[in-house]
């Protein structure tokens, strides 16, 4: 192979892994998983990622999110939906879940995800399935 064919195929492989580790960031933050590691950000080159509603939550909010999506994936009923909000309503999220198609024998769920930030707002859904530990993992 020649270098610039060795070149074309490192920058496809590496588009990819920048892709897939931007969307596993965004899924984290989406779903108020905690702070995005580093090497997920300088790897993904992810700096868009700041620009997420749920990136600008603070550690109160993030925890007030994530309690939220536990309890609709641990005990939410098909079509349920939860929302939490800051007193002045500029800042929240809400989320509704259904049950999705079992993986690998696992309980599974699609959550669709709303957060806002003031002015700012993100929609997504994913599929979460619980693993024998009992904790919520996305979904390949």
């Amino acid at each position: 192979m020649n270098p610039k064919s060795r070149l074309g195929a490192l920058h496809e492989s590496w588009r990819g892994r920048s892709r897939t580790l931007a969307l596993t960031t965004l899924a984290a933050l989406a779903l108020g998983l905690g702070c995005v590691p580093a090497s997920y950000a300088a790897a993904g080159n992810a700096r868009f990622l700041a620009d997420m509603p749920a990136a600008r939550f603070s550690a109160d909010q993030k925890k007030q999110h994530r309690a939220m999506l536990l309890d609709l994936l641990n005990s939410g009923k098909n079509g349920e939906q939860k929302s939490w909000a800051s007193d002045d309503q500029r800042v929240g999220g809400e989320a509704s879940v259904r049950d999705a198609e079992s993986r690998k024998d696992l309980r599974c769920r699609e959550i669709e995800v709303r957060t806002w930030h003031i002015s700012q707002k993100a929609t997504n859904t994913f599929v979460a399935c619980q693993i024998k530990d009992g904790s919520w993992k996305l979904a390949d």
